[in-house]
């Protein structure tokens, strides 16, 4: 037994460092996606999969209605913090529009993630499987339709949140230890055939798109609600592929993935510094995967006071 809990926690800290470090490189590269096809497909994959990922991972660990109350507070309580100073910096630098109901960049994710730990908290007395699959399918059709009003978007992070809802019920229906390695031929067929599908309809939709931050009228995505629906399905096969191949054993870097928060909130103002860095593109390329494994590990020894060391023996 406790070969098996000290493999599950080495497995989720391996999903957390992929995870974390496909944010700060997707952040990394936004600026010159324009610039280089190899640097667009990239951004266009990465965002097809790793916040649907996040968001399942998260609901993964919403299984009780405590969990899910202490995930609401902790994320709310970082979000009014982090949202407080950019408000404040931005006052300084004379943007006085800025406020709390709109979120500053990537702390989106922290009001959706107390969003979700509030309904996950009505959601986690259901036993039955069937119920909660429903409740992933008419959340998914919510999301489908919520893409075709204009006022839902950034305010509250209200699409983001009504969009990626759907991963975090099936993350919370999931058994904590499921085992993904057990099915890597199955995500192999489910990967390749997203991949497919995502080579298919990623050059017909604005990369802005896949963020899920707005309307469809404002990324000018044409049968939104198709291309919404096929979204799904691409980031559910690729999220299967991820989970079934990250290994489930301790490696030289998964401690570094025991307390990714530090190292989520800090990475931006170190990326926006570095994409305002003018270099020539093809070296950009390459040394760009090199730029985001640094500021990671950079950050997480920064922040190693912070952490609390994942025991895996």
């Amino acid at each position: 037994m406790e070969i098996h809990i000290a493999s599950r926690k080495a497995f989720y800290c391996n999903v957390k460092v992929v995870l974390i470090f496909l944010v700060i490189y997707g952040h990394l590269i936004e600026t010159r996606i324009d610039d280089s096809v190899i640097l667009m497909w990239q951004y266009r994959l990465i965002y097809a999969v790793h916040m649907p990922l996040f968001a399942l991972v998260s609901g993964m660990f919403l299984k009780t209605k405590e969990t899910c109350i202490a995930q609401m507070k902790s994320a709310l309580k970082y979000y009014l913090i982090c949202q407080m100073i950019y408000i404040a910096v931005s006052f300084l630098m004379g943007n006085k529009q800025a406020s709390f109901f709109v979120p500053y960049w990537h702390l989106w994710y922290l009001l959706s993630l107390s969003f979700w730990a509030l309904i996950c908290r009505l959601t986690a007395g259901i036993k039955r499987k069937t119920i909660r699959v429903m409740l992933i399918l008419i959340g998914i059709v919510i999301a489908c339709i919520c893409g075709n009003a204009d006022y839902i978007g950034r305010f509250l992070s209200l699409s983001r949140t009504i969009c990626f809802l759907p991963y975090v019920l099936l993350g919370q229906m999931l058994p904590i230890d499921t085992g993904f390695s057990d099915y890597k031929i199955e995500s192999g067929i489910a990967g390749i055939v997203s991949l497919i599908v995502l080579l298919i309809i990623a050059p017909l939709l604005p990369v802005e798109f896949f963020w899920q931050a707005t309307s469809y009228e404002a990324t000018q995505a044409i049968f939104g609600e198709g291309f919404r629906t096929v979204s799904y399905v691409i980031a559910f096969g690729l999220s299967f592929l991820l989970l079934a191949v990250i290994p489930t054993k301790r490696l030289i870097f998964s401690k570094a993935g025991t307390d990714t928060l530090w190292v989520y909130l800090l990475h931006g103002p170190i990326v926006r510094v570095l994409r305002d860095i003018d270099i020539k593109l093809d070296y950009f390329v390459i040394f760009a995967p090199i730029t985001a494994v640094a500021v990671y590990f950079m950050l997480y020894e920064l922040c190693r006071w912070k952490n609390k060391w994942c025991k895996i023996t």
